[in-house]
């Protein structure tokens, strides 16, 4: 977990972890994550999360190198 004194910033990360890690997310997790980031902040999170995993799956299944003009990746 990284150092992540910000509420909002500490649960965008945990919504985030949760998501990838079970594909799904606990009531327990959605109910204090929309008491911290409101119900349209926690949607946008969950669709933005979704969406970037699934274009990530896309470039790995077709094994796709960014861009030779982006920066260079990070290191996992």
């Amino acid at each position: 977990m990284p150092d992540l004194p910000d509420p909002r910033e500490r649960t965008c990360y945990e919504v985030a972890r949760e998501l990838l890690e079970t594909h799904t997310l606990s009531a327990e997790s959605y109910a204090a994550a929309e008491k911290i980031l409101g119900t349209n902040d926690l949607i946008a999170l969950i669709v933005t999360t979704g969406n970037f995993s699934t274009v990530c799956l896309a470039a790995n299944a077709f094994d796709m190198d960014p861009p030779a003009d982006n920066p260079v990746p990070l290191e996992p």
